[in-house]
């Protein structure tokens, strides 16, 4: 087990909410040998087997938002509160599941690009691209650097 997951999320075909798979597909590409990789449609409780023992946890999503926050990143911490929509599990819920159930929970981020177009098709819309490669950037440079700290 590597101990690097990211976690790239979302609906591949519903275009910007696909944006989760397609920064995972390119640090697959690029740390894919030195890190782990998951693309989901969701989060499931069946992942946090999959977290307990990593260092570091990187979640990526798609965001809505009226803003101009194109691009959101926030440090994760155990949260067990499932909010108003239950069957929906957050990047917080699965650390608190792995709190509970092993007795630790490692470093984790949410990493989540704004979309702007959820209709059917597998293209991000054009900022929505552009925010997500310079996520890609972001994210490499967290990678490389929590590698170096490891070693």
């Amino acid at each position: 087990m590597k101990s690097i997951l990211l976690i790239g999320y979302g609906n591949p075909i519903r275009m910007d909410d696909g944006v989760g798979w397609y920064i995972s597909g390119i640090i697959q590409k690029r740390f894919g040998n030195i890190i782990d990789i998951i693309q989901a449609d969701q989060l499931s409780v069946e992942m946090v087997d999959n977290i307990a023992d990593r260092s570091l946890i990187i979640f990526v999503d798609a965001h809505i938002s009226d803003e101009d926050d194109w691009i959101k990143s926030v440090e994760i911490t155990p949260d067990s509160n499932p909010g108003l929509i239950t069957h929906i599990i957050k990047p917080a819920n699965l650390l608190a599941f792995c709190l509970s159930i092993h007795n630790k929970s490692p470093k984790a981020y949410l990493y989540s690009v704004k979309g702007t177009i959820f209709d059917f098709g597998e293209e991000l819309s054009e900022q929505t691209h552009k925010s997500a490669d310079e996520t890609i950037e972001i994210i490499s440079h967290l990678i490389s650097n929590s590698l170096k700290s490891d070693n």
